[in-house]
């Protein structure tokens, strides 16, 4: 499955919210970036079982000219349900030191944060804390990045234990584990005899 809900390890993660990224995922008819939005991700993480303590929201100062409720947003900021970066300083940054300095702490945003991949601490980094947000209507699916690394173990694993028979020698290998009689099929035999071996 694909939803943060069958990762029941992530509930005592601590989680580092993009807001200028996540407010953008919906605009308003003036091409301002929804507060709604970042409400409904911090609902949906609670709804999850996500402790309000272990949810951090990182702004950057820019978000104050993009926001469609400056009013609400400075209110937020207030209460310190924000954390704006100064004026010069990228949101991406500091969510990533923090995720750095806190081996418990994933970032939900959109943005693959390129240009400072330079400095993580190895490339995998992006892969293993990265939640991705998705909207559909009115619901938001959070999408860990990490889900992958199982999916293709257990992919190859089951390739391993099911493999195709492509070669004679997989074939050979076939009989070696085998006892007693066994029966091959060939195309090249008129209407699918076959052969007792």
């Amino acid at each position: 499955m694909l939803k943060l809900d069958d990762y029941p390890e992530f509930r005592e993660k601590e989680y580092v919210l993009d807001a200028i990224n996540i407010c953008g995922i919906e605009k308003d008819a003036n091409g301002k970036f929804e507060l709604e939005s970042l409400k409904k991700v911090i609902k949906v993480l609670k709804k999850r079982g996500i402790r309000e303590e272990n949810i951090i929201v990182i702004a950057d100062a820019s978000l104050r000219s993009k926001v469609d409720d400056l009013e609400k947003y400075i209110i937020l900021i207030e209460q310190k349900k924000i954390i704006e970066t100064p004026a010069g300083i990228k949101a991406d940054e500091l969510i990533l030191i923090y995720c750095i300095d806190h081996e418990n702490a994933l970032f939900l945003s959109n943005n693959l944060m390129k240009e400072f991949y330079p400095y993580l601490p190895d490339d995998k980094f992006i892969f293993e804390r990265r939640i991705t947000i998705v909207k559909i209507k009115d619901e938001i699916f959070l999408i860990p990045m990490k889900r992958f690394e199982n999916e293709q173990k257990d992919k190859k694993k089951l390739e391993s234990d099911n493999s195709p028979i492509n070669t004679t020698i997989d074939i050979f290998k076939l009989i070696k584990n085998t006892e007693g009689e066994f029966d091959i099929f060939t195309n090249s035999q008129k209407g699918g005899e076959k052969k007792n071996g």
